[in-house]
């Protein structure tokens, strides 16, 4: 191995930067092709149904289907919060278990329900205007589907309710849709209008359209979807599990169900369901169980009574049901299988039509091998093999496992070229290579057989960054003299630090206890410098750190402490609002009085009351008050960039406070007391304690154990305050970060009535934004090089890339890689200011000393 002197002399910054561009250069195949493959569409035949066996009638004259949004299987299961849909099966039909896809988000369900077409992650991207994928569905046929060809269709179809059902349909006018939807704070106005036209339908009445004016409709739907919304955005804004609001909507709900379903003819079948559930604090959009699990309540004609399904179905077999219960053509496209274990049917009727289904299943293979798309093999028709179809594999490719072979061979090669090229010896560079190989082989070993490797996935992902970390502090404050020893160790913080970016699962946020811990290391402890942080910041900074570290692990400890205490901030009780006043209060003063920003007491009086006042003028729910609160910031805002463009230092205090103000007002007490506190004591540590990682030393594996470290801590403290705000999972969760975690309830500020879908998005995530460019510039004012941490975003982007050949049969790995990819360019942007600035100085610089 190369010796201090001569690794000095080869490892530049021009070598690392090379190496690094060369790797993301040639992961963008993967990325771009396999990643392309995994959020398309899923391929679906666009023609082709079976038609029903010769002997199958309709085994119902009508459809009523009924879609509850954000319905919680265990709170709707309950008799006495819903006592006339649960009496509906317990005397008279079927209740199923059912299971949505791992996106949960509505436009998704929907999709699923309608088409039995899977969902794939880039759907959740058109979450409220899902477009139809163009292949026949059970739906559509029933508004057109002329079987005894009168010409005339069979039946009528009508839609009620949330717009994403009457997009997803929006081009066929032989379907009637009623659009009773006003946004997201529209908790009751939606679904009393969606019951007054059922009721009206139902009477035999047919109210003219309000989404297709120039239609008239002269006869009453025979099949109804019924997308009532108003639940889910209860539960968005109060939560679920013990709330009132929630349970008070739910009651609501069952007692109007009394009144239609009084008038549903004896000869329809009625199905109530959920498009997805959501967790006790009112959130979906992850693959979290709670949120995936929905129940379907069935009775009419042919249903058992009294009946519980023992097998749980995917949501998607709702998709079979109108050709199953109106003898319509079954698409070749509908992944959905009969949910024949609820008719009240002979076996031999219940064999023909599971034959049926099986048919258009295998013709659908059929098209899949045909068009080039992943199959199963060795399908016949003859022999039902249904265990061998799974739901949630979308099948992996061979050219995206070749392609990612061939690039990571030319990315080993150039690697190993470079080194040559700038001095290494071709031993270190060999070896170099095959531990490259070695490393990239077990992550995608371990990764594509996670399913049966959990015992080593995941805790190795929370072991690489503390051995990394471990191996960088070591090596910093060795005092051996021993050379071989210090080569061998440096070379494996070099290979840990690899496989910590290689391996899919790393999480850095696990690393948030080393920035608790550090407080107790010597660099702390025995300081020598002229001021050091106090012991009262130190304590008051462990305060708001132990339960972000110890009490978030949602699933392992059946709660997060972080993700309670912001909604409990920010509820509109009494006792709430205090808490959260005096929340703000104390850290309000605690961080005014960390500097000499404000040079009078009363100016920090002031600034500390127009913060503790935040959750009582937000508990008023008042759009003027609103307002006149953003109008504040938006002055503020506009006065510290006239001191930005005067060069004027007080413009970055400018914007911190007026992101801090922007946070309270949208995130609540804890979350706005929590940021103060850490940043303020981060801002101390930077400017004292940890002030000598920025200073380079003489010693080369000390050098690189510095920039290592200098490198991961911002991007620690970053998941350190994301945790804090309830953002991080923690153990035993399959991922630690999930966009579908993102609290929105402060989206409703400033349009209390009817928000948008975009204003939603900004006012709910938009502080967390402003505030993680406050964190980037935190750390330039000291000095650290920020555009250290985009590059090793860069490289964790380059090298989990390379590894979603394996991921199409393992929803949580994509899940998992797509999020860590997502999250990497989001962090990336967030700094852009930052990297743009630091480009900018150092041209300024270059130029100043040419010249």
């Amino acid at each position: 191995m190369e010796d201090e002197g001569q690794l000095s002399t080869s490892l530049t910054k021009v070598f690392i930067f090379q190496v690094i561009a060369v790797i993301a250069i040639l992961s963008l195949p993967s990325l771009i092709y396999s990643g392309s493959y995994i959020i398309a569409d899923a391929p679906a035949p666009k023609e082709g149904v079976e038609m029903p066996p010769e002997n199958h009638e309709k085994l119902s004259e009508g459809l009523f289907f009924i879609v509850i949004d954000g319905g919680r299987r265990d709170m709707m299961k309950d008799p006495n919060l819903m006592p006339t849909l649960n009496s509906m099966t317990t005397n008279n039909g079927t209740y199923i278990d059912v299971f949505t896809n791992p996106l949960t988000m509505t436009a998704s369900c929907v999709k699923e329900m309608a088409t039995g077409i899977p969902s794939r992650p880039n759907e959740g991207l058109s979450n409220f205007h899902p477009e139809h994928p163009g292949t026949p569905d059970g739906w559509t046929l029933s508004s057109t589907y002329d079987g005894n060809g009168d010409g005339i269709p069979d039946n009528n179809f009508g839609i009620v309710g949330d717009y994403v059902w009457g997009d997803l349909y929006s081009d066929n006018d032989d379907i009637n849709f009623m659009r009773h939807r006003y946004g997201h704070a529209d908790y009751m106005r939606g679904d009393e209008e969606s019951f007054v036209t059922l009721n009206k339908w139902l009477d035999g009445e047919i109210p003219p359209s309000n989404s297709k004016p120039d239609v008239v409709y002269d006869e009453t739907p025979n099949v109804i979807v019924a997308h009532l919304s108003g639940l889910d955005s209860t539960g968005h804004r109060y939560g679920s599990k013990d709330s009132t609001e929630y349970i008070d909507k739910l009651k609501w709900l069952d007692d109007n169900f009394a009144i239609i379903f009084d008038k549903v003819p004896d000869n329809w079948t009625v199905v109530v369901t959920s498009d997805h559930g959501l967790t006790d604090t009112g959130q979906h959009g992850s693959p979290d169980q709670i949120i995936r699990e929905v129940g379907a309540w069935a009775w009419g004609p042919k249903i058992k009574k009294g009946h519980v399904m023992e097998r749980e179905i995917d949501q998607r077999d709702l998709a079979t049901l109108p050709s199953l219960l109106l003898s319509l053509p079954l698409p070749h496209a509908n992944h959905g299988v009969f949910p024949l274990e609820m008719l009240d049917i002979s076996q031999e009727h219940k064999q023909d039509l599971e034959q049926w289904n099986w048919n258009a299943t295998i013709k659908r293979n059929e098209w899949m091998e045909e068009n080039g798309h992943p199959y199963v093999k060795g399908l016949t028709s003859d022999v039902i093999e249904w265990d061998k179809i799974s739901p949630e594999e979308m099948g992996i490719r061979n050219i995206d496992l070749i392609l990612s072979g061939v690039f990571f061979l030319l990315m080993c090669f150039s690697v190993m070229y470079l080194m040559r090229k700038n001095g290494f010896s071709k031993k270190v560079t060999n070896y170099s290579g095959a531990i490259f190989t070695l490393i990239f082989a077990i992550s995608t070993f371990i990764a594509g057989n996670r399913q049966s490797l959990t015992s080593i996935f995941y805790p190795l992902g929370n072991i690489l960054p503390y051995t990394v970390v471990g191996l960088a502090l070591y090596l910093l404050w060795t005092k051996s003299e021993n050379k071989n020893k210090i080569t061998i160790l440096t070379y494996s913080l070099i290979a840990s630090t690899i496989f910590m970016l290689t391996f899919v699962e790393t999480r850095f946020s696990s690393l948030n206890l080393m920035i608790l811990l550090m407080i107790g290391f010597p660099i702390f402890t025995k300081f020598e410098g002229g001021e050091k942080t106090s012991t009262n910041q130190k304590i008051i900074y462990s305060v708001v750190m132990i339960p972000t570290i110890f009490l978030s692990h949602y699933r392992a400890i059946g709660f997060s402490l972080p993700r309670l205490m912001i909604y409990f901030t920010f509820e509109q009780t009494l006792l709430s609002v205090l808490f959260g006043s005096c929340l703000i209060l104390f850290s309000t003063w605690f961080f005014v009085n960390r500097n000499d920003f404000f040079n009078s007491k009363t100016k920090k009086i002031i600034i500390t009351g127009l913060f503790t006042v935040i959750p009582f003028l937000i508990s008023l729910e008042s759009n003027l008050i609103d307002w006149i609160l953003l109008s504040g910031i938006i002055c503020c805002l506009i006065y510290g960039i006239f001191e930005l463009f005067k060069k004027s230092k007080s413009s970055q205090e400018i914007f911190l406070y007026c992101t801090l103000y922007w946070l309270a007002m949208t995130w609540g007490g804890w979350t706005s007391a929590a940021t103060m506190i850490i940043y303020s004591t981060i801002e101390s540590f930077l400017s004292k304690e940890l002030k000598f990682l920025v200073v380079k030393t003489n010693k080369i594996y000390r050098e690189i154990s510095r920039i290592i470290l200098i490198t991961i801590f911002p991007l620690v403290v970053w998941y350190s305050w994301w945790a804090a705000l309830g953002q991080i999972d923690g153990l035993a969760h399959p991922r630690d970060v999930d966009p579908g975690n993102i609290f929105l309830n402060g989206g409703y500020i400033g349009d209390r009535f009817s928000p948008s879908n975009a204003w939603v998005g900004f006012m709910g995530a938009g502080a967390t934004a402003a505030m993680s460019m406050m964190w980037w510039s935190l750390f330039k004012k000291f000095g650290w090089p920020v555009h250290y941490v985009a590059l090793l975003l860069v490289l964790r982007i380059a090298l989990i890339s390379m590894q979603l050949s394996v991921s199409p049969n393992i929803p949580r790995l994509i899940f998992k890689i797509s999020w860590d990819i997502i999250f990497a360019f989001g962090l990336m942007g967030l700094m852009l200011h930052v990297l743009i600035t630091n480009y900018l100085q150092s041209r300024k610089i270059s130029k100043s000393v040419k010249a």
